[in-house]
């Protein structure tokens, strides 16, 4: 430009960058900080975080089965902590997932009216750090049976009842709101790690792969991204389906495993990722 006499098309008229420039660069360098190093979980997890979920269920323990299945739908859908768990941020960029932007999906023209019958669910993310708002990602029903009850749309359905149920203020709670000791309570991410790393003692150091203490607030979306690395899946249906705007997710792969393909769903529930580690 300069050898040529010509103005910068980035620049504005005062000679500063132009604002949708700044704003791109801007969520570039807010799409993912350093990573620490956090190992993914294995098959053996979950499989506990379910058994756990089936133990809560059947006692009626809201707080336990709220914990479970943030556990999983957090997995499921690459969350960041933000967007399932209260965290110290108080203005934070990324926003806190709420029941209505759950949506079920039914295939069949009168479908009965039972969540748990739909053919698909999607969750709306509202805004997120990298500057994209209102995007939707879809997940079908699984019909995998390697871990019974690991399926996105049981498990939403569940938490969209629950919810649903109580009697509180705000008409579109979030989804981390349950019942403890009898009064409402949003479940923080200190809580979530807590109960992370009590179910990966409860499975084993030897079996899990790694010490319970190096769960942190990434392993859920280091999981997602190594699980669909493995299935096969594409770069670019990494990214998209992680909701990376970049290649940071390449940071989040930790896997000794051999590569195979399935579909989304059946590749975050399936044990495939046994070898699963950093």
């Amino acid at each position: 430009f300069r050898e040529n006499d010509f103005k910068p098309p980035f620049l504005d008229r005062h000679g500063k960058l132009q604002y949708s420039v700044e704003k791109l660069l801007r969520s570039y360098a807010n799409e993912d900080p350093g990573s620490k190093c956090q190992p993914a979980l294995p098959p053996e997890f979950f499989s506990k975080v379910l058994e756990n979920f089936r133990s809560m269920q059947s006692i009626q323990c809201d707080y336990g089965m709220a914990l479970c299945e943030l556990t999983c739908i957090a997995a499921l859908f690459g969350m960041r902590s933000v967007e399932y768990t209260d965290t110290n941020d108080k203005k934070p960029k990324t926003k806190k997932i709420r029941v209505d932007d759950i949506k079920f999906i039914f295939n069949r023209v009168d479908p009965p009216h039972l969540h748990s019958n739909a053919d698909m669910v999607s969750i709306n993310f509202p805004n997120q750090k990298n500057g994209v708002r209102n995007q939707r990602i879809t997940r079908p029903k699984s019909t995998s049976s390697a871990l019974a009850g690991y399926c996105p749309v049981l498990l939403l359905a569940s938490l969209f009842s629950r919810i649903k149920s109580y009697i509180y203020q705000d008409p579109n709670p979030p989804i981390n709101l349950c019942m403890k000791d009898g009064f409402h309570h949003k479940i923080t991410y200190q809580e979530m790690i807590k109960f992370h790393k009590r179910v990966a003692a409860s499975v084993g150091e030897s079996i899990i792969g790694f010490p319970p203490s190096r769960i942190g607030t990434h392993s859920m979306r280091v999981t997602f991204a190594t699980c669909l690395y493995i299935a096969g899946f594409s770069d670019a249906i990494i990214k998209s389906e992680g909701r990376w705007k970049s290649d940071a997710f390449l940071r989040y792969i930790r896997l000794q495993a051999t590569t195979q393909t399935y579909n989304i769903t059946e590749a975050l529930t399936r044990p495939q990722h046994s070898q699963i580690y950093l």
